[in-house]
């Protein structure tokens, strides 16, 4: 059986570097995929991206785990799949797709795609009303720093009377709570959501394709291995699938904000989740809309807020 050939197109060689002894080395470009996709594709405010991660930021991690890099490149250009998917871009559509520069920009798009936030509202008096109605104990910090725990059924009837008869009035101003990763809100399914929307806009925007639709069958394809290929499915995923995913994205509202906390200010893109939507369980993108604020709604911080550290990973 006949050994995978890595295949290197002219247009892959980025520049030609003459060492002092006078032997030449072809220089094989990884970046121009990511250098389009940041200017053309990724989300911006002004001339401060938002969208998960600068370009700047992901070449840093790369400069850093340098051998890490390598070895995914390496694996990925001896993959027989990666293979014949630049054989069939080449001869149906006349395409050379550069291995090296795909592998790098597939990368960057799950770095951008894992580094995204949610941003979690406190419950509403409404809300932590219907939470507490039947509580079977309480439990007060006094001023001294110490906990009293009460379970008197006098003192519980009278606090319960209290709370029903409590009315609270709709409100338009929430309260940040914490920031948290997205995969303790979402389910894995906004991963591929986001990595398919994102390779999708790419190809068809990138290649220059006589097209009848989106996408060729090629490069559809390779987005449904890809997704397997980079840990964001445990099987490659089918055409149905991928048109499923594509479908979902139009449902994504993302919140872009900056915020002032101490001497720090971000600029921060993240899906701001109330109480209501956050407190019963992990939400999948495709069976449920992706809650989000009204128009008129506002989001009112504190001096601290918990998981900021996240915001700099």
């Amino acid at each position: 059986m006949e050994e995978n050939k890595l295949i290197v197109y002219p247009d892959d060689v980025d520049e030609v570097v003459t060492l002092t002894n006078g032997q030449v080395i072809n220089k094989i470009d990884i970046w121009s995929y990511c250098i389009y996709f940041a200017d053309n594709i990724q989300l911006m405010i002004g001339n401060n991206i938002y969208d998960g991660m600068p370009l700047g930021v992901f070449g840093n991690r790369i400069e850093k785990n340098q051998k890490e890099h390598l070895k995914t490149l390496y694996k990925f250009i001896k993959d027989k799949r990666v293979y014949e998917f630049q054989q069939d871009m080449n001869a149906k559509y006349g395409v050379n797709v550069n291995a090296f520069a795909l592998c790098t920009l597939c990368e960057f798009i799950n770095a951008i795609i894992h580094k995204k936030v949610v941003l979690l509202l406190k419950p509403t008096p409404s809300e932590t009303i219907e939470q507490i109605k039947e509580f079977e104990s309480v439990t007060f910090h006094k001023k001294n720093r110490r906990v009293f725990h009460c379970n008197n059924d006098e003192v519980l009837k009278v606090l319960k009377d209290s709370i029903n008869k409590m009315e609270c009035k709709p409100v338009t101003t929430y309260e940040a709570y914490k920031i948290v990763d997205r995969l303790e809100v979402f389910t894995k399914e906004i991963l591929q959501i986001e990595f398919t929307y994102y390779l999708s806009s790419f190809f068809n925007q990138f290649f220059k394709i006589n097209r009848k639709a989106k996408l060729t069958d090629v490069e559809n394809r390779m987005i449904g291995y890809f997704l397997k290929w980079f840990g964001l499915s445990v099987a490659e995923v089918t055409d149905s699938r991928l048109r499923q995913l594509r479908m979902n994205y139009d449902k994504f509202d993302t919140t872009a904000s900056i915020i002032n906390l101490g001497d720090c200010t971000f600029t921060v893109q993240w899906h701001v989740i109330k109480y209501e939507d956050w407190s019963n369980g992990l939400i999948n993108p495709i069976k449920r809309d992706i809650p989000t604020l009204k128009k008129g709604e506002s989001i009112r911080f504190g001096e601290k807020l918990e998981g900021i550290e996240l915001l700099t990973r």
